[in-house]
Formats: C-alpha cells, sequence, structure tokens
C-alpha cells in the first residue's frame, strides 16, 4: 500500500468511525429516553448484548434485561430467552448473570458523570473482578468482546469526553469483523502493523485470559492510527473509539 492510499485509508478509517459511533450515541439516548427509570450503566449492558450478537435488538428484550440487570427479577431473567441471538439462550442468560454479578462489584453509579480517568480506572476495576470471579467458578459466559462493549458503548455516548486524550486508554471491544479489519491492515503491509502476522489475531472471543493478547495488540495497532501524524485529522478525532469503530467497517467491507 503506497502512502498516499495509506493516509487516505487512516483518514477514512477515522471519520467513518466517528459517524458510526455518533449513530452509537443516539442510539443510546434514544434507549434512555424510552427507559427514563433505568440505570445507565445497565442500559449500556444490557446493549452490548445485541451487539455480540447474544440477543436480538428489539424493546421487549431491552426491557427485561434491563430490569434483570438493575433488579435482579429471575423472571425478566427467563423471558430474555425469547430474545436469544445466535449463541442460544443459555449463553445469553449466563452472559447478563455474569455482568450482573460483576455490578455488584464495582461501582458504577454516576458513570454518566464520569471523567475519562474515571471510565479508564471503572474498566480495569472490571476486568480485575471479572477474572477474579471467573477463577472462582462464580462467573461464566463473558469474555472480553463482552465485557469492554459497555465502556466503548459509554465512551461513545459521553461526547463531552472526547477531547480528552485519556479516552484512548479505554480498551475497546473487538468482534469478528474488528479483527478481519485489523487482517486487511496487515495483508496490506500497512505501517501500522508492522511487525504483527494474521495468524497472531484469532477471530474467537475466547475467555478473559485468551483475549487479553489480542485485544492489546488491537489496541496498539488502533494507538498508531489514531496518533499517525500523516493523517490529516483534528485533535479530536484522534480517538481509537473512532478507530476500533473504522476497523469494524473495514472488516464488514463497509470501508
Amino acid at each position: 500500500m503506497s502512502k498516499i492510499a495509506e493516509q487516505t485509508l487512516g483518514l477514512d478509517i477515522i471519520n467513518r468511525g466517528k459517524q458510526m459511533n455518533c449513530d452509537i450515541a443516539a442510539q443510546q439516548t434514544e434507549l434512555l429516553r424510552k427507559f427514563k427509570t433505568a440505570n445507565y450503566f445497565s442500559v449500556a449492558v444490557a446493549n452490548s448484548f445485541t451487539w455480540t450478537g447474544h440477543a436480538v435488538s428489539n424493546s421487549d428484550f431491552f426491557k427485561v434485561a434491563i430490569d434483570y440487570i438493575s433488579s435482579g427479577n429471575l423472571n425478566s431473567l427467563d423471558e430474555t430467552a425469547n430474545f436469544s441471538g445466535r449463541f442460544g439462550d443459555e449463553k445469553l442468560a449466563n452472559g447478563l448473570r455474569s455482568w450482573r454479578t460483576i455490578i455488584s462489584h464495582i461501582q458504577v453509579a454516576n458513570i454518566q458523570k464520569a471523567t475519562a480517568q474515571n471510565l479508564v480506572k471503572l474498566q480495569s476495576n472490571a476486568r480485575e473482578v471479572a477474572d477474579r470471579l471467573q477463577k472462582q467458578h462464580l462467573i461464566s459466559g463473558i469474555g472480553l468482546w463482552l465485557l469492554y462493549a459497555p465502556f466503548k458503548i459509554v465512551a461513545v455516548h459521553l461526547k463531552n469526553l472526547w477531547n480528552d486524550e485519556r479516552l484512548n486508554e479505554v480498551r475497546m471491544p473487538l468482534g469478528l469483523e474488528v479483527i478481519r479489519g485489523v487482517k486487511k491492515l496487515i495483508r496490506r503491509k500497512s505501517v501500522w502493523t508492522n511487525g504483527y502476522d494474521e495468524n497472531m489475531m484469532t477471530e474467537e472471543e475466547g475467555g478473559l485470559k485468551e483475549g487479553m493478547g489480542t485485544a492489546e495488540m488491537v489496541h496498539d495497532i488502533s494507538t498508531k492510527i489514531a496518533y499517525d501524524k500523516n493523517i490529516a485529522c483534528d485533535f479530536d478525532l484522534r480517538r481509537i473509539t473512532h478507530v476500533n469503530s473504522g476497523l469494524f467497517l473495514l472488516g464488514k467491507g463497509d470501508l
């Protein structure tokens, strides 16, 4: 790939990623409007299950999922089976139970008022808690993609944080499309992927520990794209949230 082609692609990844993130933010705003009394983070967590394909994006799903995550209502958990996605109702239920358990160990109140630094710390805490609970066999059915997704939703929705460079420390969810986007960059011999090989990137989520290596490699590549001085874009566009969404579009074939 020529230098000019690479610069053009990098700018497209960032700009199209920002557009996608504006749509994600609008969806979160609409969900919060529809479920006015719901906990902010519970809405983000419920939404993340539709991202990963565990559940269909349906108003009735959000209603019962948010209720279970917030209150522990087992009848609502049972009802989520009606909206299970490609992984089946048991994996959906396991994931929801796991997230409810994780939330009981972290401080998510008023997360909508968080600073970028607060969000980074909260995500790190959630990862440590999830790892510990998994080792104790207290949770199951959750990997890094599902664990990181709600934090991306929050990071994207809180647009006042986009000007804070520390937002780039928040780790992003991957998913099949993001991994495929990175593999395309590797095949094109992009400067951002120097030293990486396609075989290093697994398209399977795996567990928390197994997924960490891939997540950190993609974070490193995303950071290189965001801070590439040859890409002509404004400071507030140099966000890994935008790069992550751009890589998703690249892997999906929409870029």
